[in-house]
Parts: structure tokens; C-alpha cells; sequence
């Protein structure tokens, strides 16, 4: 099971855009990037994905930027929900797929388990809001210097 930095980035924007003072404001990709230390080049390509699936607005021009749709509801918004927005998954065992094939498939011994954990993994994403996600981040512990 991999989380890819497309699926960390994806979620660390939308937290950057939940913990804005007013939910509308509106920021730029340069400053989520440099808030979340966030490759600049990645970023943009991200936002327009979150766009499409309509859980930010973007702006052009000066004063232009991206912000959470108004209809988006941090409270509702899971992870999951922004995951899929920018296609991707948390698997954690494809025993077969476009390409791969299991001899085993329909005997495997341990293929039961691996649908347990991933309905466990599922259950997670889908039961995380946005909301809650923000609430980490705000309550994490600085651990800078003194």
C-alpha cells in the first residue's frame, strides 16, 4: 500500500484552504506551495483537478487565485472524496487487475483478509473530513527550536 505525494499534496492543499481565516478566501498556488513546502510545478496541476471535481474555485488576474467552492462543506468533504478527485486510490492488495492475473484468485487464502483491511481503509477515508483534517493541523504540536 502506497500513498503517493499526488494523493499528500492534493490533501495538504485542500487543508491549507480550510484553515484559511475566511473559507472563500482566495490565495494563490505560489503560497500554498510555500505554506506547505509543496512543489510549485505540482501544485497548479493538482488545483485543477480539485476544480474539476468542483471542491475549489480558482480565479485569474490580479486579486486571482484558488479558493474552496462555496458549495463544498468542510464537515462533508472526506478524504476520500479528494483522493478520488485527483484519481487516486489507497490499495492495499490488487490480487488482480487490468494486466495481472492470480492463478489463485478464487481460492486464495488470504484474499478474505486483504478485502477486510481494505473495507478498514476505506471506512477511514471516507469517515475523515476536511474539517478534521484542519483540526490536526491546528492542534499539532510545534516541535521547533526554542
Amino acid at each position: 500500500m502506497i500513498i503517493t505525494s499526488k494523493a499528500e499534496y492534493a490533501l495538504l492543499i485542500m487543508i491549507d484552504l480550510a484553515l484559511r481565516p475566511e473559507l472563500q478566501a482566495v490565495t494563490s498556488a505560489a503560497e500554498i506551495s510555500a505554506r506547505q513546502g509543496l512543489s510549485p510545478k505540482l501544485v497548479p496541476h493538482l488545483v485543477s483537478s480539485l476544480r474539476s471535481a468542483g471542491l475549489v474555485e480558482t480565479m485569474r488576474g490580479p486579486g486571482g487565485g484558488v479558493s474552496l467552492s462555496p458549495t463544498v462543506d468542510p464537515h462533508r468533504v472526506t478524504v476520500l472524496q479528494i483522493l478520488r478527485a485527483v484519481g487516486e486510490n489507497v490499495v492495499v492488495r490488487e490480487c488482480a487487475g487490468p494486466g495481472r492475473s492470480c492463478r489463485r484468485q478464487e481460492t486464495c487464502p488470504l484474499r478474505g483478509t486483504w478485502n477486510r483491511v481494505q473495507s478498514a481503509v476505506d471506512g477511514v477515508l471516507a469517515s475523515t473530513t476536511l474539517t478534521q483534517l484542519a483540526e490536526m493541523e491546528e492542534n499539532r504540536p510545534c516541535y521547533g527550536l526554542l
